[in-house]
């Protein structure tokens, strides 16, 4: 038996789409629900996404939707027109917290000059870290991603 599950904020992505495009995800979703390998879903890994098993589907010959597999579970996380989608896709990392369990879906950033600029800030303010004081496991133990867990000691030392 599969198992799906609909994240809350597909409903906020679908309210940005026009009315004939959330009739088109919609049925994907229906289909999705009652048989996941039906063949008109054209279901496909995302290459190059940060994460294992983040698939697309096709809703329309211009929208996709974006699905995680865990096990016996789908998740439906996102929808949009297929070159925005793919590209929600590819800057995620979507899996479960090792500590709680939790699907967790964290944009990656690639850019963090202003972050490293902020903790050049506070080092010279002689402030201490937020969590100076606690390790990485202690932060991933409060569910904190492990990919947050940066080398930088602003945050983890």
């Amino acid at each position: 038996m599969v198992n799906v599950i609909i994240a809350p904020q597909l409903f906020d992505f679908l309210d940005r789409l026009e009315a004939p495009d959330q009739v088109q995800v919609n049925r994907f979703i229906k289909t999705f629900c009652k048989d996941p390998a039906h063949p008109g879903l054209r279901l496909e890994r995302v290459g190059r996404a940060r994460s294992a098993n983040v698939w697309s589907g096709r809703a329309s010959t211009k929208l996709r939707v974006i699905l995680f597999k865990d096990a016996d579970t789908w998740a439906i996380l996102f929808a949009d027109r297929h070159d925005a989608a793919y590209e929600w896709a590819r800057r995620r990392e979507i899996g479960r917290h090792t500590i709680t369990g939790s699907l967790q879906i964290v944009e990656s950033v690639e850019t963090v000059r202003e972050v490293e600029r902020a903790v050049e800030i506070s080092r010279k303010a002689g402030a201490v870290p937020t969590f100076g004081a606690h390790g990485d496991e202690y932060l991933v133990s409060l569910g904190v991603p492990a990919s947050w867990l940066p080398a930088h000691p602003a945050i983890s030392r």
